[in-house]
């Protein structure tokens, strides 16, 4: 990758921190990286959360901690304009945080669809 896309990338990752504070940017998944990732922050699941949506256009991938602080990696290909639903025991997930190609940002989201209440979203996201 050249020096200037380089550059421009980290720019651009620095002024998305202003739009998505708790981000991470510039995560590498695979090399050659071939999309921009980032990661959301880690964010809380309710107790009586028994299922969470994810959308991302291209494929995410899915990371929840359970109750004894292990991570749990579950990777799938998702499609265009589908949510992707994980259903659970309530109680078995504390924490969630998902990958997702920067491009794409302003309309990705992790829901708590038991409760209806987004947990982390996109600037697009209503």
């Amino acid at each position: 990758m050249s020096s200037l896309i380089q550059q421009r990338r980290a720019l651009l990752e620095q002024m998305m921190q202003d739009d998505y504070p708790g981000c991470e940017f510039g995560v590498v998944l695979q090399d050659p990286v071939v999309m921009p990732l980032g990661m959301t922050p880690v964010v809380q699941v309710p107790n009586n959360c028994a299922k969470l949506g994810f959308y991302s256009l291209t494929s995410p991938q899915m990371r929840a901690a359970g109750l004894s602080g292990q991570t749990i990696a579950i990777l799938w290909t998702m499609y265009a304009s589908e949510e992707r639903e994980v259903s659970f025991t309530a109680g078995t997930y504390t924490a969630v945080q998902m990958t997702i190609n920067i491009d794409e940002i302003d309309n990705c989201y992790i829901k708590d669809k038991t409760n209806n209440q987004y947990l982390w979203k996109g600037k697009n996201v209503r």
